[in-house]
């Protein structure tokens, strides 16, 4: 087994929005795409900040707005048809403008579909360069490789992964996430949480990523729910902000490969229910996964492990008792985030059951390797207990 950390992406931590232009300039790029997505940097007064900053820097820029949650690759289409002369995408907002840009980054100079890529059907070889300003902490987006699209007339969901999409920088300037919607900084906790859950719950060994992972989650689990009451607290947007970038950018999971169990389970949720959020969806998720394979043996140690670290469970002398209350912690952080628990609360009906479970896993066809191999038997009872 071999394992690659690569991160290119230069963090700027602090009010350096005001200098994006300056930036990109000292890097030889003029022409950009200004990638948002629709009212809130206009409201907080950012979109304001990168316009002049552009100006300033006589830097020629094209706008496109109007990205949405869970973002379709028709979007990129519509942007790809007018063949802009273009060599630097800026993104401003959080994953799923990052994800835009990137779909577009990989497409820009070929003559494939964007969701070719996400589909698997061709393999990025070049792209063209990304900048960031964050204004959501959730995805990790900003430093990781990956890029996830929705593609709404098939009612899939994708990922692919390329290193030639991590940005170039990106600026991480915590004010910029004070008027997040409370629901939105919610499902950004989750969404951190399940980056690093999903890399530590492992049967790979790495001692030093498990720590990291720990720490992290503890720095969530710790500030998640002052930021989440407190909008404007400075340190806890802060510490969820460096969180999110961290957790999927390699790092949590050094030494050994990943493996997106429950991501394949919401991916499946929201690309057949596009009003479902990411984060949202993954809530309901993970903790029917965790309830599923935590008596596993390997499974099992990691668990208790986030019981007693993590979430605070005092030690007994009924081990298993301690793990399953440690996943009914997080659970309960949840639902004092305003997360949903289950199905219902998605609004998911029972009668889908069958159609999701064929869905993630291509037909019966699929075996995600787990802790425990997860065939269409094991991923149809997961789904089950999401009811």
């Amino acid at each position: 087994m071999s394992n690659l950390y690569y991160a290119p992406t230069k963090l700027y931590i602090g009010s350096e929005e005001e200098r994006v232009g300056e930036i990109i300039k000292e890097m030889g790029y003029k022409n950009i795409l200004f990638v948002y997505g629709k009212s809130s940097i206009k409201k907080n007064g950012l979109y304001d900040k990168v316009v002049k900053s552009l100006k300033d820097n006589d830097l020629n820029f094209i706008e496109e707005s109007g990205v949405e949650p869970n973002p379709k690759v028709e979007f990129v289409r519509n942007v790809l048809s007018k063949n802009y002369d273009i060599d630097f995408i800026l993104a401003v907002g959080g994953g799923s403008v990052i994800d835009t840009a990137k779909s577009i980054a990989v497409s820009y100079n070929t003559n494939f579909d964007p969701w070719d890529f996400n589909s698997k059907k061709e393999t990025p070889n070049t792209a063209l360069p990304i900048g960031v300003i964050l204004t959501i902490a959730a995805a990790g987006s900003e430093m990781s490789n990956s890029c996830v699209i929705s593609n709404l007339s098939i009612e899939a969901k994708n990922g692919f992964n390329s290193d030639l999409v991590r940005p170039k920088f990106a600026i991480m300037n915590p004010v910029n996430t004070y008027t997040l919607p409370k629901y939105q900084t919610a499902c950004g906790i989750v969404d951190i949480m399940m980056h690093t859950l999903e890399r530590f719950i492992t049967p790979y060994e790495s001692d030093l990523a498990d720590n990291f992972c720990i720490a992290l989650l503890k720095t969530v689990y710790k500030w998640g729910l002052v930021a989440y009451n407190e909008p404007k607290n400075f340190q806890a947007r802060r510490e969820i902000m460096l969180a999110s970038s961290f957790s999927h950018n390699g790092l949590m999971e050094l030494a050994r490969p990943m493996c997106f169990r429950a991501h394949q389970f919401e991916h499946v949720l929201s690309a057949v229910h596009d009003n479902i959020a990411h984060g949202a969806g993954l809530a309901v998720v993970w903790i029917a996964y965790a309830k599923y394979i935590y008596k596993n043996e390997i499974a099992f140690k990691r668990f208790l492990r986030l019981a007693y670290e993590v979430f605070n469970i005092e030690k007994t002398d009924n081990k298993e008792e301690d793990c399953y209350n440690g996943i009914l912690k997080l659970q309960e952080f949840f639902k004092d985030l305003g997360m949903p628990q289950n199905m219902a609360d998605l609004g998911v009906s029972k009668d889908e059951l069958e159609d999701l479970s064929l869905r993630v896993s291509w037909n019966k066809t699929r075996v995600i390797e787990d802790v425990i191999p997860l065939t269409y038997k094991e991923m149809r009872e997961i789904y089950e207990l999401m009811f």
